[in-house]
């Protein structure tokens, strides 16, 4: 409307026309307004029974729909803006025209170009956590990039599990919804199909006891990563029950959460990371150990450097070359797709209080 009147404020403006413009204006001021009543219109009469909320952007607003075709995503990150630049990329890559998406990042703490960064996303309805971290680092002591301690043990954890607080009990979107909820790091790079294997993975562990007689509630979720095959490749057309924690690329429901919430002293009773505290929890058979994944990882990480990784351990381990699915044309055939399941031998060992790996809880003592 702003050009429209810049177009009419080049007429003449001699007394005839005076009235012209005013009527020009005016008609531009009422079209706009009759826009913005259908606009609001539309919006209402497709909601469906859909939970629909707005998530604006500096550029776009989008209307976040949240039904069961739903992948929310949810990044966890703290102050790599180089490595989450190549993340959102492969999110980007990774979104159908079709798919409903939507994205949480959670920072922890105030940083600058990690927030300008998640500002500038268009391409998907995006809402921003900021966790307030300055009475944690009172505490205990600030992060350091370059060292993997127990502060940026403590840190992670904390900030872990304020997400998931968070994400499950405060994110007024998602109030209702029931189902996975993808979970990333700021360097982790999806594949093009990776979307399409996650709503695969979800349907397999929905019907986990009928196909494969496993009880669901042995089961925590769904990974799109394998560290087992690392080093020697994978099958795309193979999928893996395992049992353990996967750190990279997983997804569980509210449900899941509900059962860790519920064990929340033990689990900050380990002065451990996230993820050695919950390998520790299904020891002690408190916390499900079940999982499903692709034999072929669908997800990159490209960290080289992190507070729990040094670049020469990234290269050591096979992150530098973990081999992936990156070509949307290998996308699985249903009737091509093999199982393996759950050995014996791989079973999270079941350990008793006498042997577990010490915390507070079982031993009185650090």
């Amino acid at each position: 409307i702003d050009d429209d009147i810049d177009d009419i404020d080049d007429i003449d403006n001699n007394d005839n026309d005076k009235n012209l413009i005013q009527n020009e204006r005016n008609k531009k001021k009422h079209e706009n307004e009759q826009n913005q009543k259908n606009i609001t219109n539309s919006n209402n009469n497709n909601n469906n029974n859909n939970n629909n909320v707005k998530c604006e952007s500096k550029k776009i607003q989008y209307p976040i729909i949240i039904n069961n075709d739903t992948i929310p995503i949810v990044y966890y990150v703290y102050n790599r803006p180089h490595y989450f630049r190549g993340a959102l990329e492969g999110l980007k890559r990774a979104m159908r025209l079709d798919d409903n998406v939507v994205v949480i990042v959670s920072v922890d703490g105030a940083v600058k170009e990690m927030i300008e960064l998640v500002d500038n996303v268009t391409f998907v309805p995006i809402k921003q956590l900021i966790n307030p971290t300055v009475s944690f680092h009172m505490e205990i002591g600030e992060r350091n990039l370059q060292t993997s301690d127990y502060v940026n043990l403590q840190s992670l954890k904390r900030h872990w599990w304020w997400m998931l607080e968070q994400v499950f009990n405060h994110v007024s979107f998602l109030k209702d919804y029931e189902g996975e909820i993808l979970f990333l790091e700021e360097d982790h790079v999806l594949s093009d199909d990776a979307l399409s294997i996650l709503r695969y993975l979800i349907n397999k562990k929905k019907n986990a006891e009928k196909l494969f007689e496993i009880d669901p509630d042995d089961i925590w979720g769904v990974a799109l990563f394998n560290g087992e095959v690392t080093q020697k490749g994978g099958n795309h057309d193979i999928f893996e029950w395992r049992s353990g924690v996967q750190n990279t690329g997983y997804a569980f429901s509210r449900k899941v959460w509900k059962r860790l919430e519920a064990i929340k002293d033990h689990f900050f009773a380990l002065e451990d990371g996230w993820d050695w505290t919950l390998y520790h929890m299904m020891q002690k058979d408190t916390f499900p150990s079940i999982y499903i994944t692709p034999q072929l990882s669908h997800i990159r990480n490209i960290g080289a450097k992190g507070i729990t990784l040094a670049p020469e351990a990234f290269v050591l381990k096979g992150f530098a070359s973990t081999p992936y699915c990156s070509d949307r044309s290998l996308t699985y055939k249903a009737e091509n797709a093999t199982f393996i399941p759950l050995p014996n031998s791989l079973h999270v060992k079941k350990l008793n209080c006498r042997n577990c790996y010490n915390c507070k809880q079982c031993l009185g003592t650090k």
